[in-house]
């Protein structure tokens, strides 16, 4: 523990993380100016959870008609008019039993499906007694904002931890011959027992992580499972939604060219073209689906 407070010491007087940190926090917050036009309706939401509660029901959607009318209240009430509770009329077994008509040539992927669905069964029935369904949604602009928060600035924040992590590396491991403390530190026995445990490890451990990680970006996970997805839909083994599912779900464009020229495709290449107009959203994925 001793060894570890004095390298995050060293951390700690390293001016340039100190100066990425800030630049990070900078920018993260103009991401987060994409979600200023919501403030104004989650401020209207909150204020009326805060006063109706957080159950939409009966006296809520009354107690918010009576609220001042203003086009936010008028977003709201549009939003929660329209809740039922979905998980009444939700049959699991409907759901399992279609996905394994689509796996029968693979009985251990039905087997795990069925699997997945009997858990998900004993899930759904709580939330159909507990009404959770009809807890306070402040309409689309609920998706809007998570799409942003786990979509977008998730990303960059673990990219961005991703080069301090590196950068800190880097420092730690050249910290003796930035500060010329090399030979201080080798002659004492515990000093070469860390020398030399430390370079072994990341000798190793740098040129594994590198490879693997141009291994992933050549390999493009997303195209391939969009390509895999789409000869079975093609053979009959998969419905067409499990082909658009993928590249509505990953946030992904580089699965369009294996999914034919349809309505969806088309939204989604204009969806890639708006992504390019901001340098904020702006991505080699999105750049190559507007292009073509």
């Amino acid at each position: 523990m001793t060894l570890l407070g004095y390298e995050w010491r060293k951390l700690a007087r390293m001016p340039v993380l100190w100066a990425v940190l800030t630049l990070c926090a900078i920018f993260n917050c103009t991401q987060m100016l994409e979600i200023a036009p919501y403030i104004d309706l989650f401020n209207e939401a909150g204020e009326a959870a805060s006063q109706l509660g957080q159950r939409v029901d009966g006296d809520f959607l009354t107690g918010l008609r009576q609220r001042e009318q203003t086009s936010y209240r008028d977003a709201l009430l549009e939003a929660v008019e329209g809740m039922e509770n979905v998980f009444e009329t939700l049959d699991i077994q409907v759901l399992s039993a279609y996905y394994e008509k689509y796996m029968d040539s693979s009985p251990l992927a039905q087997s795990l499906m069925a699997w997945k669905y009997d858990m998900a069964e004993e899930r759904a029935a709580h939330l159909a007694r507990t009404g959770a369904a009809m807890d306070l949604y402040a309409g689309p602009v609920t998706t809007q904002v998570h799409q942003f928060l786990f979509g977008n600035l998730l990303l960059k924040v673990l990219m961005e931890s991703a080069v301090l992590g590196m950068l800190s590396m880097l420092y730690l491991l050249g910290y003796e011959d930035i500060q010329r403390t090399t030979h201080a530190v080798c002659a004492a026995r515990t000093g070469r027992k860390v020398w030399r445990r430390e370079f072994r490890f990341f000798r190793a451990a740098a040129p594994i992580a590198l490879a693997g990680w141009l291994l992933l970006n050549y390999c493009n996970v997303d195209a391939a499972a969009a390509r895999y997805n789409a000869a079975q839909a093609s053979a009959g083994r998969l419905p067409q939604s499990a082909v658009d599912d993928l590249v509505y779900g990953s946030f992904s464009c580089d699965g369009l060219r294996f999914m034919g020229e349809t309505e969806n495709t088309r939204w989604l290449r204009a969806e890639a073209a708006r992504d390019c107009e901001s340098w904020t959203t702006w991505s080699v994925s999105a750049f190559l689906a507007a292009k073509k």
